[in-house]
């Protein structure tokens, strides 16, 4: 995993889809200068609800190899795409696909997709879980065997919760895509994490197991199980 990545990120990082990009300008110019993606597809799904940076793609447009950059500002996402080495113009058609660089490593094991955490509050979950849907189908072109997980939801999210509603929609529409390739990481944390790590439930945590969300002895923090 990349700290903070939406899903989006997570699954073009696999390989996992080819996003559609339209430049401004139409154009890739001849020199390594950064151009701007007027418009993506998918145009949600990416890192955006909190903090600022990049992330950057290696791959290529049009047959140029260049690198695509996601800058998020906390609340929008600037993509800009740069070819790697000096050429000649290249005219490029609104919608082309940029395709990952092949070279990603491992990409002939199991793919485990577990994404979306990140999304569930920016308001893009239905079009993360069609990512996720569509997704895997190009991964198992080389993967062995995909399974796809489920959000775990916060110890501030229970059951009722805006959040809770989101992940448990979402819990449904993979278990109904990927049947015995997905497993409910929600509902067996819950249900039967403190035994498996043989701890004694605090009050507080029999409190969070009776709303549905996790027990804090699991967590690191509200998201994040902990190394034990």
């Amino acid at each position: 995993g990349v700290s903070g990545q939406g899903a989006a990120d997570v699954l073009l990082r696999m390989g996992a889809f080819d996003p559609r990009v339209t430049l401004a300008g139409g154009q890739i110019p001849a020199g390594t200068t950064p151009v701007v993606v007027s418009a993506i597809d998918p145009d949600a799904g990416w890192r955006r609800t909190f903090g600022t940076g990049s992330y950057t793609f290696l791959g290529s447009l049009a047959g140029v190899p260049g690198t695509l950059k996601n800058a998020f500002t906390g609340s929008a996402n600037t993509f800009t795409f740069t070819r790697t080495t000096e050429g000649s113009v290249v005219p490029v058609a609104d919608g082309t696909p940029f395709i990952i660089d092949p070279s990603i490593p491992r990409r002939d094991e199991r793919a485990i997709v577990w994404t979306g955490r990140n999304n569930v509050t920016d308001g893009s979950m239905l079009t993360v879980d069609d990512l996720v849907r569509i997704s895997p189908q190009a991964l198992s072109a080389q993967a062995r065997d995909v399974l796809v997980l489920g959000i775990l939801n916060g110890t501030n999210e229970p059951r009722g919760s805006a959040a809770y509603e989101r992940i448990k929609a979402s819990t449904a529409r993979r278990a109904a895509r990927w049947g015995a390739n997905f497993l409910d990481i929600q509902a067996g944390f819950i249900e039967r994490g403190m035994h498996i790590a043989g701890l004694i439930p605090t009050t507080e945590d029999l409190a969070n197991i009776a709303n549905d969300c996790p027990p804090p002895s699991l967590m690191a923090d509200n998201i994040h199980p902990n190394t034990d």
